[in-house]
């Protein structure tokens, strides 16, 4: 398994490595390719979970997405775009709704952000309506979706505790905690990564998924955050 924790001689060997690689598209199959988004958000003190959800949206729909690919599910605002509540219920069909259309040719993007808690060794998400989603029970939906281009994007407390069930081949994983790690409030941001041509570390025009998690991870030391990634798409994940 390869996780990836930015100490500042990870971030060292990531640029290196980053100037030694091409950006591709996250697709690198035969046929037509489709996109399925699905974001998850409420709004509660303690962080900024439901800002970021709506820059992540705001994000893929400047990269060419259409809401129709976009499933966004937040109790913090009624705006046209909102598709329901992020209880446990809507999250897993949404999620089975991305596994019943997408294929090995296409481009998905779990960006899942809420309440976190752990209980013993097991984490769970904590939904809208109070409801627990563990990492097995995530597990087994994601395992669902036939897809090897998937960006599974994390945000909450212990966080980090969920790479060592979902993470799989095809899978690119980006966490806002470290292990049994948690944070009065949560600073990460992947679509700030991603907006910011800093970010770019190899200079080819595009800040892919890795660039912009590991530009916040140097960011979080100050938040008492230690930002996560496993990797297990081939080459730079460009959404």
């Amino acid at each position: 398994m390869r996780v990836r924790t930015f100490s500042i001689f990870m971030i060292m060997a990531l640029v290196a490595t980053t100037y030694m690689s091409v950006a591709v598209p996250a697709n690198s199959g035969e046929g037509p390719v489709d996109r399925y988004a699905v974001i998850a958000a409420p709004t509660h003190p303690g962080g900024n979970v439901y800002e970021e959800a709506l820059a992540m949206r705001e994000y893929l729909i400047s990269r060419g997405w259409n809401d129709n690919e976009i499933v966004f599910l937040t109790d913090a605002s009624n705006e046209w775009f909102v598709d329901g509540i992020s209880t446990k219920f809507n999250i897993e069909n949404a999620i089975r709704w991305v596994a019943e259309n997408a294929d090995e040719n296409d481009v998905v993007g779990l960006i899942l952000g809420d309440r976190g808690m752990i209980c013993g060794n097991m984490p769970y998400i904590v939904t809208s309506d109070q409801e627990l989603i563990s990492s097995h029970e995530l597990s087994t939906w994601i395992n669902e979706i036939n897809c090897p281009n998937m960006l599974v994007s994390l945000s909450f407390d212990f966080d980090g505790n969920f790479i060592e069930a979902i993470a799989e081949p095809g899978r690119l994983i980006t966490t806002s905690h470290g292990l049994f790690e948690e944070t009065p409030f949560n600073a990460y941001s992947l679509a700030e990564g991603l907006r910011n041509p800093l970010a770019d570390m190899n200079r080819d025009g595009h800040v892919s998924i890795e660039e912009a998690q590991s530009f916040i991870g140097m960011r979080m030391f100050e938040f008492g955050q230690s930002p996560q990634m496993f990797d297990g798409v081939p080459g730079e994940f460009i959404l």
